[in-house]
Formats: structure tokens, C-alpha cells, sequence
């Protein structure tokens, strides 16, 4: 309850912090539906490429990024535009 009210008054460094990365919020059905396929794809074209499995953190953030640069324009396609529809229903 707190951190909601920080935010909605952005009285905070922190409530400015999370404002920075509400998108991910915003977003998340459709990084819980999507990143599984995105890093599983990368991973296989690492197999397929060297061979062997990828044991790399660097890997694991390349596939973070690139999961977050795929999601968010198809969140912007998808489900904000199911959000707005749904506000507009119940106003």
C-alpha cells in the first residue's frame, strides 16, 4: 500500500525508479507467454551452431534483451489494445 502511493505521487526516488521499468509490468502476460519460445529457440541455435549447450550468463542477458525487444511491440499490438477495449466496456 505504501509503494503504491509512492508511485502514484512520485514522491520518491524509488516510486521514479520503478516508473522506469513499468513497461515490464505492463507487459508481463505476454513476456510469460513469449519468453519461453524466444530462449529456447536462441538456445538451439547456439546447439546448432557449436555443438554444445550454453552454460554462458552472458548468453542468458543476450536472451533477456532480445525476449524484451520481440514482446514489446507485440504487446503494444496486442494486449494494450485489449486493455483500452476492456476499459472502455466497463466505463
Amino acid at each position: 500500500m505504501i509503494i503504491g502511493y509512492l508511485i502514484k505521487n512520485n514522491t520518491s526516488f524509488f516510486a521514479r525508479s520503478l516508473m522506469r521499468i513499468k513497461f515490464l509490468g505492463d507487459c508481463s502476460f505476454s513476456i510469460y507467454l513469449l519468453h519461453f519460445p524466444i530462449l529456447a529457440l536462441i538456445k538451439e541455435a547456439y546447439v546448432f551452431k557449436y555443438g554444445l549447450l550454453p552454460y554462458s550468463f552472458y548468453l542468458v542477458i543476450f536472451g533477456i534483451f532480445i525476449s524484451v525487444i520481440i514482446i514489446y511491440p507485440i504487446y503494444l499490438v496486442t494486449e494494450k489494445k485489449t486493455q483500452a477495449y476492456k476499459k472502455l466496456k466497463l466505463s
